[in-house]
């Protein structure tokens, strides 16, 4: 098996196994008991971290990025416990974009948050699969 710290993107991954290898690294982050903070979950999110994401912007400070999760509705990308994909896949017409809702059950709060991912086919010139990275998270309270 696949240590979550060596996730790193590839070509043979699906979008469902990006989105799923990322929220299985970052549920380990956030403040923990003893006030101490962990990030390496926001670092490997950084890795499959499209060059248009707002993520990309800035200086790429994953303890910045850690620290704002554990202070928004982001937090649920750390508290999460359980995981269900929806709906299907929606790829775009030429392949190259692809979304997807997920629910996570937030561990803390007891309640289902509903979050939207989209993705994009990165990379295809360097290699003929491509790699697909995160272009968009976003959190909406409603589950």
């Amino acid at each position: 098996s696949v240590r979550l710290d060596d996730f790193e993107p590839s070509s043979g991954q699906s979008p469902g196994e990006v989105i799923s290898g990322v929220l299985r690294a970052l549920r380990d982050d956030g403040v923990k008991e003893d006030g101490t903070l962990e990030y390496g979950g926001v670092e490997t999110l950084l890795k499959f971290t499209s060059s248009v994401s707002s993520l990309a912007s800035g200086e790429k400070n994953p303890v910045a990025i850690a620290q704002f999760f554990s202070n928004s509705e982001y937090s649920v990308l750390f508290d999460w416990d359980q995981i269900v994909f929806p709906t299907p896949l929606r790829p775009s017409m030429d392949g190259t974009k692809a979304y997807q809702t997920t629910k996570l059950r937030d561990s803390k709060k007891n309640e289902w948050i509903k979050v939207k991912w989209g993705l994009s086919l990165r990379d295809k010139d360097k290699d003929k699969d491509g790699k697909w990275l995160i272009d968009t998270v976003i959190v909406t309270m409603i589950g």
